[in-house]
């Protein structure tokens, strides 16, 4: 049977474009994720360590897909950085934040925590270089605070302060949430210059303080005892022999001398005669005159007081044997 015209051209046509078959269907659209699956759900990041997220898409069954896209995107890039790959750093600052990871129209955020990293120095805040009087605590306090490589405050580190062996006592504190601690000082007996050390128990960490010692207020005057004058030294007068140097010391209840107090001396006739009949200590607690005694008479007892406010006088007695 012959195909009428119109028919054959059709087929001819058919036959050299190619003709779809019925069972050709189109190629199905890409399936979208119903769902992003991040685990850890949260992060918890010391300053300056890292971790990774892994993340899938899953469809409408829970089954995951593959080949889709995934997105890390950090929320604060001043306080992270996240990879491709999914690898969050933390970049030092401290604080709450979140990782956004998407894949089409799908997100799941992670809240990511930033804690201060590991004690790295510690720094004294306030209360170094102070005056303290012996015997007595100080004015203020010793303020220190623990840091970590990023100056973020540490805190719970336990601490311990070393005094001079005057000291009885030992002082431990723990840093607060502010990463400070604040230590009371003990009473130091010796006066001068004091080194004070405060160290981590759990690590080598440590910073030194200074503090001066104050002598107290004084307690006692004491006789020193002075070189008689020599006859080999060249004579300045004819009764330069007859003149001895005087002295005492002052000192507060710890045994520290105590300097810048106003002596009184007093000679009473017929007791010599004084050079200076005041004198102010020194640093080292000290007070000198020199004490005449051409006037007294050979066989006789010269006397000489000494007198600081407040603490009983100081007899000095001289014996004539000439």
């Amino acid at each position: 049977m012959k195909l009428p015209a119109c028919i054959a051209v059709t087929v001819a046509a058919c036959l050299m474009q190619g003709c779809t078959s019925a069972t050709d269907a189109p190629a199905d659209p890409p399936v979208e994720a119903f769902e992003v699956v991040v685990e850890p759900a949260r992060l918890i990041l010391a300053a300056g360590t890292a971790a990774f997220l892994a993340a899938q898409a899953d469809d409408t069954r829970g089954m995951p897909i593959g080949g889709v896209s995934l997105k890390f995107v950090a929320e604060d890039e001043s306080m992270l950085r996240v990879s491709e790959q999914g690898e969050v750093r933390a970049l030092g600052p401290v604080g709450r934040t979140v990782v956004r990871v998407t894949s089409g129209m799908r997100q799941t955020e992670v809240p990511v925590i930033i804690d201060a990293g590991a004690l790295s120095r510690i720094e004294i805040v306030s209360g170094d270089a102070q005056s303290v009087t012996a015997g007595a605590t100080a004015a203020e306090p010793l303020v220190v605070r623990a840091q970590d490589a990023f100056g973020n405050a540490v805190s719970g580190i336990r601490l311990r302060l070393t005094t001079p062996a005057d000291a009885d006592a030992i002082v431990e504190a723990t840093t607060d949430s502010a990463g400070q601690a604040a230590f009371v000082l003990p009473a130091l007996r010796r006066s001068g210059a004091a080194t004070l050390s405060v160290a981590t128990l759990e690590g080598p960490s440590a910073l030194a303080a200074s503090v001066t010692v104050i002598a107290a207020a004084p307690v006692e005057l004491l006789p020193l005892e002075a070189p008689p004058a020599s006859a080999a030294e060249p004579a300045k007068a004819d009764h330069s022999a007859t003149i001895r140097e005087v002295a005492v010391l002052a000192r507060d209840p710890f045994g520290n001398p105590v300097g810048n107090l106003r002596v009184l001396w007093s000679a009473a006739a017929p007791s010599g005669q004084l050079e200076s009949a005041e004198t102010v200590t020194g640093v080292d607690g000290i007070a000198r005159t020199n004490w005449d005694l051409k006037d007294v008479r050979k066989g006789r007892t010269a006397t000489l007081s000494a007198i600081v406010a407040d603490i009983p006088a100081v007899t000095l007695r001289f014996s004539e044997r000439r």
